[in-house]
């Protein structure tokens, strides 16, 4: 289906996702980008609340949303902004700098010229760390994440963006929210372990809502009715041969593809994306 206009194509797949729930049929939107993914979602849930499927009441709660920065990036202070959260991740932890593995702090200022952040530790400690330190062999020990504000309420979707080993659940996990407090929430998991769990809210600060996925964290999952959401604009990193072929996979019986422009998409899905990665490494050499 080809429609130019971004918000007109957002309100009709929107009006989609709508009509396959009341089928009964477990239904997912794939939009390659992030920014995509949170407009989607947006629309989707104000439709899906106007119709009773969500409750209109919910608990304003913050979540903690990835950024998009590459393992070069994290190691450069300049790539930090004020209120953004880091957790340590990786293997080996940075006790000389007061962070552990598992541990999360905020950016409370960034010093550009000397390369190093001060950062509020979970215990109300001040430190100053230097990014170029969590470089952890060939990865990067530490993520970086921005916090935003999402209601949830009964009746909503949410995928689990991080793995909760604790409380065995696997990253990009789906779960519909049943009853939720001031506190804690009681959710109903999905897929190959079909469970319920009372989590408390401090828990779920990985999440967002779950109705659009970008195609990859779409991989693992299979629905009756996929919906893709594919910019013939987006660059090649985002909409490509690999990603056209994840997304429209992981539906069992109904496919539908949105596009801006179905003749560019053509040639946008031709596109294999190890070729373009290296080509737009020989432009940037030969531009240094």
């Amino acid at each position: 289906m080809e429609i130019a206009d971004t918000n007109r194509r957002y309100r009709q797949i929107a009006a989609d996702y709508l009509a396959g729930v009341e089928a009964k049929q477990h239904t997912l939107v794939v939009s390659p980008g992030n920014d995509e993914r949170k407009a989607l979602n947006a629309e989707i849930r104000a439709l899906l609340v106007e119709h009773d499927h969500v409750k209109k009441r919910g608990v304003e709660h913050e979540v903690l949303v990835r950024r998009d920065l590459t393992p070069a990036q994290i190691t450069e202070a300049r790539s930090y902004q004020e209120g953004d959260v880091i957790y340590i991740a990786g293997n080996r932890a940075q006790p000389r700098q007061g962070l552990r593995r598992g541990s999360r702090a905020t950016v409370e200022a960034v010093n550009r010229d000397d390369k190093y952040l001060v950062l509020r530790t979970e215990d109300g400690g001040r430190i100053e760390a230097s990014p170029v330190r969590w470089k952890d062999g060939d990865d990067v020990a530490a993520e970086v994440y921005t916090q935003e504000k999402r209601t949830i309420a009964a009746g909503d979707r949410l995928q689990f963006r991080r793995p909760d080993n604790r409380r065995d659940i696997a990253n990009a996990e789906f779960a519909v929210v049943t009853t939720i407090g001031a506190r804690k929430a009681r959710v109903r998991f999905e897929g190959k372990q079909p469970r319920e769990l009372t989590l408390p809210l401090s828990a779920m600060r990985h999440v967002d809502y779950g109705y659009t996925v970008t195609s990859f964290s779409s991989q693992g999952s299979t629905v009756d009715k996929v919906i893709v959401n594919d910019d013939s604009m987006r660059s090649p990193r985002l909409v490509n041969r690999e990603q056209e072929y994840v997304s429209v996979s992981r539906a069992r019986i109904d496919a539908l593809i949105y596009t801006d422009d179905a003749e560019a998409l053509s040639h946008a899905v031709s596109r294999d994306p190890k070729k373009e990665i290296a080509l737009d490494a020989v432009k940037q050499q030969a531009t240094q």
